[in-house]
C-alpha cells in the first residue's frame, strides 16, 4: 500500500517547523555566550567593558534568555540577529 501523498506534506511541516526550532535555539545559546564573556570583561575588566557598544544592553539579552526564556519571542530573536548584523557590519 502506497503512502497517501499529503503525508508527505505533513513530514514537510514537521520537518521545516523542526529546522525553526533549531535555529532559533543555536542562535538564543551563542547569543547567551556573547553575553556571558561581555559580564565577566565587565567584572574582570571595566575600562575595556565601557568601550564595547551596547554592552549592558547584550548582557541584559542574555539575561532575558536565560532566564525569563518564556518571555523571549521570535521576533525579538531575529531583532537581535539584525542589530547584532548592523554592528558588524
Amino acid at each position: 500500500m502506497q503512502r497517501d501523498p499529503r503525508a508527505y506534506l505533513s513530514d514537510i511541516l514537521e520537518a521545516a517547523a523542526a529546522i525553526q526550532e533549531a535555529t532559533i535555539a543555536a542562535v538564543e545559546r551563542e547569543f547567551i555566550i556573547i553575553g556571558e564573556a561581555l559580564k565577566q570583561i565587565s567584572q574582570r575588566d571595566p575600562q575595556l567593558f565601557a568601550v564595547i557598544p551596547e554592552g549592558r544592553q547584550i548582557i541584559d539579552f542574555r539575561n532575558l534568555l536565560t532566564h525569563e526564556y518564556l518571555n523571549v519571542s521570535l521576533q525579538v530573536v531575529w531583532g537581535a540577529i539584525q542589530q547584532l548584523d548592523k554592528e558588524l557590519t
